[in-house]
């Protein structure tokens, strides 16, 4: 369980690099969205269906360019993998039908509710 949780905060992490670029146009999330998920946001079986393909495949397009950020020759270079690696991230999490917001939103209650852990990781582990 705890290489779910700290593969998800790596996940986050990476998606969240460029958050202003993910963002753009969409409008950043409200202050007030940063309490407890799993006080306010329950999520449906389809909801979560989505969110396991995507952080399969978000999984899937950040082992294959995690290289080539890690030997980026300098930081402008860096910023144009992790901008590609974003950008693609965003792609296939709208494919599943959810915003990178709400992905990130479900990734926050993951790292929250222990038993919510439990049933993403089962989805997440049916899909690989």
């Amino acid at each position: 369980m705890n290489n779910f949780i700290n593969r998800t905060i790596c996940l986050l992490a990476a998606l969240w690099l460029a958050a202003p670029a993910l963002q753009a146009g969409e409008g950043a999330l409200p202050a007030t969205s940063h309490q407890k998920a799993t006080d306010s946001h329950r999520y449906s079986e389809q909801t979560l269906d989505a969110f396991a393909a995507a952080y399969v495949k978000v999984a899937e397009v950040y082992d294959s360019h995690a290289p080539r950020f890690e030997t980026a020759k300098n930081a402008q270079e860096a910023y144009r993998v992790q901008m590609a690696i974003n950008d693609q991230m965003s792609r296939v999490i709208r494919e599943q039908g959810l915003s990178p917001e709400e992905y990130n939103q479900v990734v926050r209650s993951v790292n929250e509710d222990p038993q919510l852990a439990q049933s993403v990781a089962r989805k997440i582990r049916a899909l690989q």
